[in-house]
C-alpha cells in the first residue's frame, strides 16, 4: 500500500450504539429490543434463520410475519445476521420502511463456508449479485457483508484478519463485477464486521489500517469506488471472554470498545459479560449498553474524528500493520486467491499456527488472561448448568449463525473451528470441580511461608496464583520467622499439597526440620518448593521434596500433571 496515503475517515464523528438481541421467540425479542432502545441503544442486531433450519434466531415463514414483527422498528437501524440471502424479507423491509430503512444484511458465504468447512458454490455469488441488484446503490441498507469473526475466533492475528478482508473484498468485487455490477455499486453496499481483541494499540491500528487498505483494493477496480466510505461494524471479541471471573469480561469489553471507537468504527456492539453462560440476562445487556454510554457521555470519545491521528506510535503501528497485511494479501493472491488458499488448507494452517503460538504463551503464562491463568478467584465455582455442559462447549443461544450446518454445493475444506483462549484452563478447573462433586473433596494446597518476610510473601503469592488456576482450595499459614514455629503450625495440617515458601538459600536447612512433620501430619501430601534453588536440588529431593514450581514452570502442563497425581480425571 501507499504509506503516504491518508486513512479514509469514518462516516462521521462518534459511532452508533448497536445492541444485538438474542432469542428465537419474536415477542420476547421485540420486548427486549424495545427495552434496549428505551435505555440508550440506537441500532438493533437480530439473527434470522431461514425456514426450518435449526439453530438460534428468528424464523419468519413468510414476509407478512416479518413485516408485522418489524413494524414497531421500521425507523430503527436494523442489522440482520442471516444464514442465507433474504429472499422476500429484504423487499418487505424496504417496502415497509421506505426511506427510513437503514441497516445491513450480513450474509458472507466465504466466512460461513470457512467456519463450516465448505466453500460457497457459484450459486452463492449469483445470489449476492441478485441481492445487490435488488437494492438501490443509494439505499441505506447495505447487503454485501464481510465477516471477520470466523477467522478471528479461530485464532487469526490482526495481520491475518486484514489480509483475509482484502482477499475477500477482491474475491467478491471480482465475482460481482464479472456478473455485471459496477465497482461503485459493490463499494456502496459493502459493510465489514470486525472483532476487536484485547491488544489495545494493535486493535486501534487494525481499525485504522482497515480503511486505508480497503480503499486501495476498491480503487483498483474504480477510482471513485476507492473513495466510498466503508461501513465498519466492530464487535468486542468472544475469543477473549472467560467463564470464570465473568465480571472481568466487562473490563475487557471496555478496553476493546474504546479501541474500536478510537480506531474509527461506525457501529459498535459490546457483548454482554455473561454471554457464555447462555442467553444473556437483562443485567448483562444493560451493562453492555452502559459501557458504550459511559464512553460517550462521560469519556467524550465521540467528540473527535480519528483522535489517534498524529500519534507517532499509533501512526507507525498503523503503517507497519498495513504493510504486513498487504504482503500477506499478495501472498494469498499469488496462490490463487482466498478460495484457493482455503481449498488447499494453506490459510487454515497459517491461522492454526498463530492460534497454537498464542495458546503456548497462555499455557506458559507469558501472556496473561486475568482471572484465568493469573490472579484467579479461588473461591469461585461455576453454576451447575455450566459445569454440567460439555467441556469447552459454547452457549448455543448466542452462537453465530455462521456456525450452523446447512446444505451446500461447495467443495469441502478444512474448517476453522472457533476457540476461546481460556478454554484449556477452564477445562482444568472444571475437572477439579467435577472431581469435588463426585468425591466430596476439593484438593487442598497448604502454603507455608517462613524466613525472610519479603521473599516468603512473594513466593506465597506466586504459589497461590499458580495452584489457584486449577481450582484447588488454597490454605495459607501465617508467616513464620523461625523453623520451630513453622513446624509447629504444620501439626494437624490436612492437605494434598504442601508448598514451602521462602528464599532459595533457606530451603536446605528447612527441609530436614519440616519434611518429617509434613509426612506425619499429611502422609500422602505432595511436598513442593516454591522456587528453583539450583545448588540444592539433589539435597532437597533426597530430603523428601517431590517437586519445584517457579517462573519457568509451564503452568498448564504442570497443573495437569498435579491433577493426574491427585487422581483427578476428565470432567463429565
Amino acid at each position: 500500500p501507499d504509506p503516504g496515503k491518508p486513512v479514509i475517515p469514518p462516516l462521521r464523528a462518534g459511532w452508533t450504539l448497536r445492541q444485538d438481541i438474542p432469542g428465537d421467540a419474536p415477542a420476547d425479542v421485540a420486548r427486549r429490543a424495545r427495552q434496549a432502545l428505551d435505555q440508550g441503544a440506537e441500532a438493533l442486531g437480530v439473527t434470522i434463520r431461514s425456514g426450518d433450519t435449526p439453530g438460534p434466531g428468528l424464523a419468519f415463514p413468510e414476509a407478512a410475519a416479518f413485516r408485522a414483527w418489524l413494524t414497531p422498528f421500521r425507523t430503527v437501524p436494523l442489522h440482520i445476521d442471516a444464514d442465507g440471502p433474504p429472499g422476500p424479507l429484504l423487499a418487505a423491509w424496504l417496502d415497509m420502511a421506505g426511506p427510513n430503512a437503514h441497516g445491513t444484511w450480513m450474509w458472507d458465504p466465504l466466512a460461513r463456508g470457512a467456519r463450516r468447512g465448505r466453500l460457497p458454490a457459484p450459486a452463492a455469488f449469483d445470489a449476492l449479485a441478485h441481492l445487490l441488484t435488488q437494492t438501490e446503490p443509494s439505499s441505506s441498507v447495505r447487503v454485501l457483508g464481510i465477516d471477520l469473526e470466523p477467522y478471528h475466533e479461530a485464532g487469526a492475528s490482526a495481520t491475518q484478519e486484514l489480509a483475509v478482508l482484502l482477499a475477500a473484498t477482491h474475491t467478491y468485487a471480482g465475482a460481482l463485477t464479472d456478473r455485471g455490477l459496477s465497482p461503485r455499486n459493490v463499494a456502496h453496499h459493502l459493510h465489514v464486521r470486525v472483532p476487536v481483541g484485547t491488544s489495545y494499540f494493535m486493535e486501534i491500528a487494525k481499525m485504522r489500517a482497515l480503511r486505508r487498505l480497503l480503499g486501495q483494493v476498491l480503487a483498483a477496480y474504480d477510482a471513485e469506488a476507492g473513495r466510498v466510505p466503508v461501513l465498519v461494524q466492530a464487535v468486542t471479541s468472544r475469543r477473549s471472554m472467560t467463564l470464570y471471573d465473568p465480571y472481568v469480561n466487562m473490563l475487557r469489553a471496555t478496553t476493546q470498545a474504546a479501541a474500536a471507537i478510537l480506531g474509527g468504527t461506525d457501529t459498535l456492539t459490546v457483548r454482554p459479560y455473561n454471554e457464555l453462560y447462555g442467553r444473556p440476562d437483562d443485567f448483562g445487556m444493560r451493562i453492555a449498553r452502559n459501557t458504550q454510554l459511559i464512553l460517550r457521555h462521560e469519556a467524550y470519545l465521540n467528540r473527535v474524528v480519528d483522535p489517534a491521528a498524529g500519534s507517532y506510535y499509533v501512526e507507525h503501528l498503523t503503517d507497519a500493520l498495513g504493510g504486513q497485511a498487504w504482503s500477506l494479501f499478495q501472498a494469498i493472491e499469488a496462490r490463487g486467491g482466498l478460495m484457493d488458499v482455503l481449498r488447499a488448507g494453506w490459510l487454515q494452517q497459517q491461522i492454526d499456527a498463530t492460534r497454537q503460538a498464542r495458546a503456548r504463551q497462555l499455557a506458559e503464562r507469558r501472556r496473561v488472561l486475568v482471572g484465568t491463568n493469573q490472579y484467579p478467584n479461588t473461591e469461585e465455582r461455576l453454576p451447575d448448568e455450566v459445569l454440567s455442559a460439555p467441556s469447552g462447549s459454547a452457549a448455543p443461544a448466542v452462537r453465530s449463525t455462521n456456525e450452523r450446518d446447512a446444505p451446500s454445493d461447495g467443495d469441502p475444506i478444512a474448517p476453522l473451528p472457533p476457540f476461546r483462549e481460556a478454554e484449556p484452563f477452564e477445562r482444568l478447573r472444571r475437572r477439579t470441580e467435577a472431581h469435588a462433586a463426585a468425591h466430596g473433596h476439593t484438593p487442598t494446597v497448604y502454603l507455608l511461608p517462613f524466613g525472610h518476610r519479603a521473599l516468603r510473601s512473594a513466593r506465597a503469592h506466586f504459589a497461590r496464583n499458580f495452584f489457584g488456576c486449577a481450582g484447588f482450595v488454597i490454605d495459607e499459614g501465617d508467616g513464620f520467622d523461625d523453623l520451630d514455629a513453622a513446624a509447629e503450625a504444620l501439626t494437624g495440617v490436612q492437605a494434598d499439597v504442601v508448598v514451602l515458601c521462602s528464599a532459595d538459600d533457606a530451603y536446605r536447612d528447612a527441609a530436614p526440620v519440616l519434611l518429617p512433620v509434613i509426612r506425619q501430619a499429611a502422609p500422602g501430601a505432595v511436598v513442593v518448593v516454591a522456587g528453583y534453588p539450583e545448588d540444592d536440588l539433589d539435597a532437597l529431593r533426597e530430603a523428601g521434596v517431590d517437586d519445584f514450581v517457579h517462573l519457568r514452570s509451564p503452568v498448564l502442563e504442570t497443573l495437569e500433571a498435579y491433577q493426574q497425581r491427585l487422581g483427578i480425571g476428565e470432567a463429565a
